[in-house]
């Protein structure tokens, strides 16, 4: 990953003599800005892409407490094996994938028992409730990916100046597990400081979220953005830099 480090030095020298802050200060209030940037930039799902996401799975590989399969065949139908029947041996107890329970008058025109159906409709009981206990179980952690760049800048006392496009990410809690996956931590002491961070977020750094990526982006877009202004209104950006951290700018 290519990250434009002598300029992002030469950004955080330039304003600290211009603002007459710490080094430290601007350091923070720079690596605030980047982070709140790369969370914006990473990609979070959605309710909708989450919920065809698990139904696909489930009906796929969905296998019941009493050892019955449920599956969505090719052609689009339902079909049950009861646990016990031969391999490879299937039964198509409605035309459609649906989980609704089957009654006796068996869309599928084929005839089945009673004892047949009460275990064809307990195993699809119990596929709805583990299909809607994921959903739910997802939907409340859409926006960690976003999160884990917003929890690094708790971890470094970094608050959160600019909070759009970030609302679903403040309002979603993050596991023990995922916290333990992020750190940041501050080195300083007069004259200088530096700030280490880690990340082996999953939801952050996979293919589709691209939070790896959006920090690039985020890391490399204030740095251009800090050399534009140098060339043409230094004196603006500075301010509006001070403004926004709470600084004087000289």
């Amino acid at each position: 990953m290519s990250l434009n480090s002598k300029g992002f030095d030469r950004m955080i020298k330039t304003l600290q003599k211009k603002t007459g802050a710490s080094y430290t200060d601007v350091l923070k209030g720079t690596t605030g800005a980047i982070l709140e940037n790369a969370a914006r930039k990473t990609y979070k799902s959605k309710s909708k892409i989450i919920t065809e996401s698990v139904k696909k799975s489930l009906a796929s590989k969905f296998v019941s407490s009493q050892g019955h399969k449920i599956r969505k065949a090719r052609d689009g139908s339902l079909i049950f094996r009861l646990s016990g029947m031969a391999p490879g041996k299937w039964v198509q107890i409605r035309r459609d994938y649906k989980l609704n329970p089957v009654s006796a008058k068996n869309p599928s025109s084929r005839q089945l028992s009673p004892k047949f159906r009460a275990a064809a409709n307990k195993a699809l009981a119990e596929l709805r409730k583990l299909q809607a206990k994921i959903i739910k179980d997802k939907k409340t952690r859409i926006a960690s990916s976003q999160k884990s760049f917003l929890h690094i800048m708790k971890l470094l006392s970094i608050p959160i100046r600019n909070q759009r496009g970030l609302g679903a990410a403040m309002k979603v809690k993050l596991r023990v597990g995922h916290k333990s996956a992020l750190s940041g931590r501050l080195y300083a002491d007069k004259d200088k400081a530096a700030i280490l961070i880690k990340s082996k977020s999953r939801s952050a750094l996979n293919p589709r979220s691209g939070g790896i990526f959006s920090f690039r982006r985020a890391f490399n877009g204030q740095v251009k953005a800090f050399e534009t202004a140098a060339e043409k209104d230094l004196e603006t950006y500075t301010k509006k830099f001070a403004t926004r951290n709470g600084f004087i700018a000289r």
